[in-house]
Parts: structure tokens; C-alpha cells; sequence
């Protein structure tokens, strides 16, 4: 296993260019130099990774949630917001399905714990102490997630299936098996407020923020660096713990930066049944192709020879260097060998842990 850094300085080695300086501060030259080779080294990644090698496959998790009426709510004809009588909803409630007086509509936003908005407007005759049910039939997968491979008790859908079936079935299961992909999310579950984190650190300050405990596990981007970073904690609202140290420059807290918590572009899945019962359900994936970024992130260990020659390559072509034919077909050998590689040991795990 090696790190970016040293990915690109063997790669750099083939043209006699050499890096001494690890954290490349006054050699503006080699910084340019070092930015278009991370471009080189993403680019090579997403090819290796969109031919669905054995080696690369995830393991995911769904947690299954019962369905939620702990209230009565007061609802108004043709509007949007539903107010319920005591402390009935969570943020973690947002896309899920809310069924009242037979009707089934979507929680599009949370305001608190007693008022949520609704989509489409309520069309019944408004009234007070009315029963509703929330079935969680609605689940993000991994923010790198890409295509599912299999999992336990899950078929997924892949031809066309009347979407009025998922809305208008109010039934649950204790495993619902068809789950169908509605694309990738549109908004953030969070945004509002600002924080302020130091480099190399793991604890994040907010501003105006009122983070809660149904963040755990989920992912977050800080200020402007396009790194993920999942969700370990929640001190307070204003306090959260993530999974590793802040790679980007320090964001003081004379200069906070804005964040999304569960960003835009996370794939949702939705059940044809509603979970009536709390499990966890294992899940195999091929993953989006993982973008390094800073000089010590570690590259996946059977990958450093094809993104060495994969640089080179791309490298090589760039420069118009005489041996460009010979660096690709190089790397086109590398990366078709990976290709062809089966992992029949995880499908033996697959099957001895799940089944």
C-alpha cells in the first residue's frame, strides 16, 4: 500500500523529475505539476473501477426502521404543513412515506418535532387528533456507492414498475425483498449553520447549527474540500466527531465555512413493502472510484501498479513523449489483467457470513 504522494513521485521518476519535497510548499512549479498528476491518477481510478473488479466490491448495510405513530396530528385542507399534537418526528423522517386517512404522501422537509411539510398539499377535510402512520420505506445507500451486487433478502427492481404501488401500499413486512433505485438525492439532509475546524483534527465545531443524534453515520462535507468524511458522533449541536482528520486547510472560527451533512448525489432506494420490524441487512456494491486527494491518502493495495502506469500513460501523452505508444499499452495490460481477476474467496465469504 502507498500513498498518493509516492504514486506520483515513481510515476515522476520515468521522466527524471524528481520531488524532494514532500509537502511541496515553495516549489510552485512542482505543486502545478502535482495537481494535474492527482487529475491523472482520478482519471485512471474511474476506469479501473467502472469494470466492476471482483476485488473492489464493498459491503453496505441497510438498518431496517419500524414504522412511527406516536401522535395525532392536526391537518389543514390544501396545505402542506402537518402539526402534530406532541413531540411525534425526526429529521430522519425526511422522503419517508406519511399515510393519513388512507392517503399516502411524501415528508418533503422538518421544521421540528411537532410540524413537518408534506407533499402534495393534504387534500382531505382538515381536521384536529387525526391517526397517521410514517413507514420508512425510503434508504440512502453509501455516498460511493455505484451498482448493487447482492444482498440478504433484497431483489432490486431494474424494469420499469408502477410507482403507485410504492405510495398507495401501506402494508409492511418484517424483511421487505424489492427495493427499487429513485436516484440520486437532490439537497442536503443538512446545511444551515457554519463550522470551524482545524487541519488534521477531528472535532467540528458548528454555528447556528442543530445537529442530532439521527447524524451518526452519515456523511458530511466542510467548507469547500470535496472530501466526505462520516459522522462518528454528535456531541451537541453544535459539537460532531468525524472518522478521520480533517485534511484541508484549517477553518478558523473568525472564518466559518459552511457544510452539507449527507451532500447531494447519495443513491436512495425504496421498498416495496415498509419494514414493520428493526434488523440490519448486508449488501455487496461496486463503489464509485475513490478520489485521493491529499498527499497521504492510501490507495487501494492492488491498485498501485496499474495507477503508477496509469499516470505515466496519461503523463506521457500529455508531453508528447516519444515512448507514449509503449507507457499505454503497458498500462492497458495492467488494467485489463485486473479485469479478468476473480475473487472466488469473497463469494465463499459472502455466502458463509450472510446466508
Amino acid at each position: 500500500m502507498i500513498t498518493l504522494y509516492e504514486i506520483i513521485k515513481t510515476g515522476f521518476n520515468k521522466f527524471d523529475i524528481y520531488l524532494d519535497n514532500k509537502d511541496l510548499v515553495n516549489n510552485t512549479a512542482h505543486i502545478a505539476m502535482v495537481d494535474n498528476a492527482k487529475f491523472y491518477v482520478y482519471e485512471t481510478m474511474e476506469e479501473v473501477y467502472s469494470n466492476d473488479i471482483d476485488e473492489l466490491k464493498e459491503f453496505g448495510y441497510i438498518t431496517y426502521k419500524d414504522d412511527s405513530s406516536t401522535s395525532t396530528i392536526i391537518t389543514i385542507n390544501g396545505s402542506s404543513v402537518v402539526t402534530a399534537a406532541a413531540a411525534a418526528f425526526t429529521r430522519d423522517m425526511i422522503s419517508q412515506k406519511i399515510v393519513i386517512d388512507g392517503e399516502a404522501y411524501r415528508i418533503k422537509s422538518y421544521t421540528s418535532d411537532t410540524v413537518i411539510g408534506i407533499e402534495p398539499a393534504y387534500i382531505g377535510t382538515g381536521a384536529a387528533g387525526v391517526l397517521y402512520t410514517v413507514y420508512f420505506d425510503t434508504y440512502n445507500f453509501p455516498p460511493d456507492f455505484r451498482k448493487f451486487v447482492v444482498g440478504k433478502n433484497i431483489t432490486p427492481i431494474t424494469s420499469f414498475y408502477n410507482y403507485d404501488t410504492f405510495m398507495l401500499s401501506d402494508g409492511s413486512t418484517a424483511s421487505p425483498i424489492k427495493i427499487i433505485l429513485i436516484g440520486r438525492t437532490t439537497s442536503s439532509y443538512y446545511d444551515t449553520g457554519t463550522v470551524a475546524i482545524t487541519k488534521g483534527a477531528t472535532a467540528v465545531t458548528g454555528a447556528s447549527t442543530v445537529w442530532d443524534s439521527t447524524m451518526v453515520g452519515r456523511s458530511i462535507q466542510l467548507g469547500t474540500y470535496s472530501r466526505l468524511y462520516g459522522i462518528t458522533a454528535v456531541g451537541s449541536t453544535t459539537s460532531i466527531t468525524i472518522d478521520k482528520g480533517f485534511g484541508g486547510t484549517t477553518i478558523a472560527a473568525a472564518a466559518l465555512a459552511g457544510h452539507k451533512i449527507d451532500p447531494p448525489g447519495i443513491q436512495q432506494g425504496r421498498m416495496l413493502t415498509s419494514p414493520s420490524a428493526v434488523s440490519v441487512v448486508p449488501f455487496e456494491y461496486y463503489p464509485l472510484a475513490i478520489r485521493l486527494q491529499d498527499n497521504e491518502d492510501i490507495a487501494p493495495i492492488a491498485l498501485d501498479s496499474v495507477l503508477v502506469s496509469g499516470l505515466i500513460a496519461k503523463w506521457s501523452k500529455h508531453e508528447d513523449h516519444p515512448l507514449q505508444t509503449k507507457y499505454l499499452q503497458d498500462y492497458e495490460r495492467i488494467k485489463n489483467s485486473l479485469a479478468v481477476r476473480k475473487s472466488h474467496s469473497e463469494q465463499k465469504t459472502w455466502k458463509v457470513r450472510y446466508n
